[in-house]
């Protein structure tokens, strides 16, 4: 039979596992993969590190196998949810039914005990309290409610068991918690600061479409292979009519008003795949993708007329909003810079012609800018 000092370490050893698995948590986070394939990769890796537990597990005389691998079931289910709590279980329970001695349904109850408490822990508790600290330190002392599996071995074997193992077991559980589960909260938080930094470099601040930098990268790529989405793509120009009028009569933050109405109702009108951005000051871009030369032009007077249907509260009823909107179809590779030039004279045609109307390119030379007509 293993010494307690054996034991300890091994539980230690259980730990030392844990962080490397939770450096692979904080790797995969930073993937940018689908939430059901990060859940399915954190199962993978906590139930790798349940395995390498059993793997390494003091065994007593009986066929007990003392480890920390309830540890990963718990943080499976406190930080991946139930898909990766599922992944988890499964290799744990496997590798532990192959280990075979008395105590298997034991392991598997305290198996399933560790899961329950990590859900609990992630869908309750974690939820309602403050202090991270303290939080952590209920899931850890969850964990260790494992403990009660030995509840179905024999009494004479339950009793000595649980004197053994629960002192260094709950110690480990709760040393476990607070600084893994630290580290998992601290590396979380981190990874949402860096997306929030992200956004906000390709993110328009007052309407919260794409700022020029990023809609422009994202199209070019797309403009230069239109036959990966076959017919084609489309640029559309939207210009806000008489803008200029609204921020004198109105003020400014009635103009700001509208400039998020417009890019609102821009938004909703076209498709999830399309792309929609903000690239100059009353100015919006569009990039339909999939689409031919008609399905364009059906796509844009949407966009018209669904912006000249919206009202704006901060402005008086009477008092409408519009666009004009210029398009370019692209069937063929294509640049964004030539994309843009033809479609920003196809919109100058459209405020020449009236304002609140869809043109199209290629138009004949065109040496004003659609703005010098706004």
């Amino acid at each position: 039979m293993p010494t307690f000092v054996t034991l300890v370490l091994t539980l230690i050893q259980g730990v030392g596992i844990m962080a490397l698995v939770t450096m692979g948590y904080s790797y995969v986070e930073r993937l940018g993969v689908s939430a059901a394939k990060r859940a399915l990769l954190h199962g993978l890796g906590f139930g790798i590190g349940s395995v390498c537990c059993l793997v390494l597990a003091a065994k007593l005389e009986n066929g007990v196998f003392i480890d920390a691998r309830n540890l990963f079931i718990a943080f499976s289910a406190a930080f991946g949810g139930p898909v990766a709590l599922a992944v988890t279980l499964v290799l744990a329970a496997v590798t532990r039914i192959m280990m075979g001695g008395v105590a298997v349904y034991a392991g598997l109850a305290g198996l399933a005990i560790a899961g329950a408490g990590g859900l609990l822990w992630r869908f309750t508790i974690s939820q309602r309290m403050q202090s991270r600290i303290s939080a952590l330190a209920v899931l850890g002392a969850l964990t260790a409610t494992s403990l009660l599996g030995y509840l179905l071995l024999p009494s004479e074997t339950f009793m000595p068991l649980l004197l053994m193992v629960a002192p260094p077991f709950i110690a480990v559980d709760l040393m476990g918690a607070l600084v893994l589960g630290s580290f998992i909260e601290r590396e979380k938080r981190l990874l949402k600061n860096e997306l929030a930094l992200a956004a906000d470099a390709f993110t328009d601040p007052l309407t919260g479409l794409l700022n020029r930098r990023r809609f422009e990268g994202l199209t070019s790529n797309i403009l230069r292979n239109p036959a990966a989405a076959s017919p084609g793509s489309a640029l559309l120009i939207a210009d806000i009519d008489h803008f200029k009028a609204v921020n004198d009569g109105y003020g400014h933050d009635t103009g700001d008003d509208v400039l998020k109405s417009t890019a609102c109702t821009i938004a909703a009108a076209v498709r999830p795949h399309d792309l929609v951005g903000r690239i100059g000051g009353e100015e919006f871009a569009i990039l339909i993708r999939d689409v031919d030369s008609a399905g364009a032009m059906l796509m844009a007077e949407r966009i018209r007329a669904a912006v000249a249907g919206s009202i704006v509260p901060s402005m008086r009823r009477d008092t409408g909003v519009t666009v004009s909107i210029g398009v370019r179809h692209a069937a063929t590779s294509a640049g964004f810079r030539e994309c843009y030039r033809l479609a920003d004279a196809a919109l100058y045609h459209a405020k020449s012609a009236g304002r609140n109307r869809v043109e199209t390119a290629p138009r004949p030379k065109h040496p004003k800018s659609a703005r010098k007509a706004a």
